[in-house]
This record gives structure tokens, sequence and C-alpha cells, in this order.
């Protein structure tokens, strides 16, 4: 049931791909309602596999018209009812409605989740948990999920796509390898940030920057090319909060002519 009120379906994948619809049930007065009373369930606790973190995702326009959606997969052993908060990029998010899902078992698939299921545009993250049967984020739970940001191609009948492995919150120096920075290539660094107070986020990637994120949003940010590049453009992204705040964060590097690229999830 989404904050309107209204029910929400996930299309369920059966064992021969056969889709089956998982419906929505009236959800306890214990359920946390906002991104606030999700992100504050789950602040400062080691990571579990109760919670992910989808780090970008969205419904945009990018360049030379390219319009981006995202597919989302949502899976579980059992019968399970989800939260799913939608983190706009550079937004105060605290009080926006959580999203709910009843999913499982097996994976729920959300075609375009971001406008279709969400009803939202632009760019942020996703941060889903599994929730108890009274409602408060279930300790216990076991979900998994992934994601693909994908446009139309140019001049074919294919689709360009980039995989979106989940992340997750944590405190410690988090880094990204397999990444290409210089001619030919761009990155752009995302970050979460669910404590409500804005942090400050240093990161090497062929030189140093910091990343201000305001409380209960996420920003994304281009890298400057560094003044002498490796031989082969590769580079190593580090980061980590000035004062050991939780954050989530991700680095995506860009095929420039092409337009490809691949995402990686910074972690620990």
């Amino acid at each position: 049931m989404n904050s309107n009120g209204r029910t929400l379906r996930a299309i369920r994948t059966g064992f021969f791909g056969l889709a089956a619809l998982a419906a929505g049930s009236v959800l306890s007065a214990q359920a946390p309602a906002t991104v606030r009373d999700l992100l504050s369930d789950v602040l400062h606790k080691p990571p579990a596999e109760n919670i992910f973190v989808i780090p970008v995702a969205g419904h945009v326009v990018g360049v030379n018209g390219n319009e981006f959606r995202t597919d989302v997969t949502i899976s579980s052993a059992a019968a399970t009812r989800v939260a799913v908060a939608w983190i706009a990029q550079d937004a105060d998010n605290s009080a926006r409605p959580l999203s709910f899902f009843d999913i499982g078992p097996g994976p729920a698939f959300f075609e375009n989740m971001v406008e279709v299921s969400l009803h939202e545009t632009g760019l942020g993250a996703l941060v889903v948990a599994a929730l108890a049967p009274d409602g408060t984020v279930d300790a216990a739970a076991r979900i998994s999920g992934s994601a693909r940001i994908w446009t139309e191609a140019a001049g074919c009948p294919g689709t360009s796509s980039l995989a979106v492995r989940p992340g997750r919150f944590g405190t410690g120096y988090a880094i990204g390898y397999g990444l290409k920075l210089g001619t030919g290539h761009r990155i752009n660094l995302g970050f979460i940030n669910p404590n409500p107070v804005a942090i400050s986020i240093h990161v090497f990637a062929g030189g140093e920057l910091d990343v201000v994120v305001p409380p209960f949003s996420m920003r994304q940010v281009p890298v400057p090319e560094p003044d002498a590049s490796s031989p082969d453009g590769s580079v190593f992204v580090g980061s980590y909060s000035a004062v050991g705040n939780d954050f989530a964060g991700y680095a995506v590097s860009v095929d420039q002519v092409s337009g490809d690229g691949w995402l990686v999830s910074l972690s620990e």
C-alpha cells in the first residue's frame, strides 16, 4: 500500500517465468511510515541481510535526450513485506512517505520502479528493508536485490544498461576498483546520507575532493580529471566520512564515445 492508501502489487516471477501477483495488505500502525523512521531504525547498526541500498536509481532524461529507467528485483525465500524508501537527490527526504510491497517466496520484479511503482522522477537512491508481522524492521529476515538502469540504445532496437549491485550503510573506509578516468572516460560519484545532519565525505579518486551530502539525502558529483593519470586510465576510489558517520556510496565510469558505463558499489 502506498502513501495514498492504494494497494501496490509486485510482479513475482515463477519457476517457468510466468508472472503472478502478490497483493499488499493493511499495515500495522507500528510500521515505519517515513524515510526518517526507516533510516533511524537501521542507523549505527552492523550490516545485516534484512536491509540493502540500491545506491543509484531513477527515471531521468540524460545526455542526448536518453530516458533512463530503473528495473529492480527484490528476493526473499519466504513471504515478506518490505518497505521501500525513495531518497531523492539534494532533497530533504525526512518526511517522505515509504512504499510497501508484499514479496516472496522468490523474486519480485519491478519494471521501471521509480516511475511506475513509486510515482517519482529524477535521480536518487532506494533503501529496502524487511518488516516483521508487527510492522517493525525484522532483524531476522533475509532479503536480497539488484537493479539495472537502462535506456533505449541509439540506432538499434536493443537497450544500453548499467547493472547495479546492492550496497549497505557503513562507517568505515569505503573503496572501489576497476574504474577509469581520463581521455575517453569520466567518473561520477554518489553518496547516500542516512543521518539527520549533513555529512562531509573525503574522496581520493586520482585527486582529492570533499562531497557534502544533506541529511536524509543523496548527491552525485563528477570527478575532475587528475593532473597525471595512470597509463591505462585506471583509478582507485577511496572515501570516508570525516567524523565516522554512516553512509553508502557508488562510482560509475562512463565511456565518452559509446555512453556505456559500469558501476561499482563502494564497500568497506
